[in-house]
């Protein structure tokens, strides 16, 4: 289930979005500039999320790394600095809902 402080939507001119508090950040900068515009980079993500035998993985976009070590995810935006961490099982829920607003836009 997705921490009651996040939500995915879908945003008319921006397309999807993730409002988060100030210290996940670098969550909605990954969605928004890079997971929206490119399914692909979405899909990998998530299968290596979602797979139990996967303990340590890495992947970087234009702007953003995913960093999966453990029961961990960092989410590192390196043009900016900014980076959070969160718990695997609450990203691969917002990944997953990421990917129904993308896949039924409301």
């Amino acid at each position: 289930m997705i921490a009651p402080e996040i939500q995915v939507v879908h945003h008319e001119q921006r397309g999807v979005r993730v409002i988060v508090p100030q210290h996940l950040k670098p969550l909605d900068q990954l969605v928004h500039n890079e997971l929206a515009a490119a399914p692909p980079f979405l899909t990998a993500i998530l299968t290596a999320a979602e797979d139990p035998d996967v303990r340590e993985w890495e992947m970087g976009g234009n702007a953003c790394v995913v960093e999966i070590t453990g029961d961990r995810v960092a989410v590192v935006n390196e043009f900016s600095g900014q980076a959070t961490e969160l718990d695997r099982a609450v990203f691969v829920d917002v990944l997953r809902r990421v990917a129904d607003v993308l896949a039924h836009p409301r």
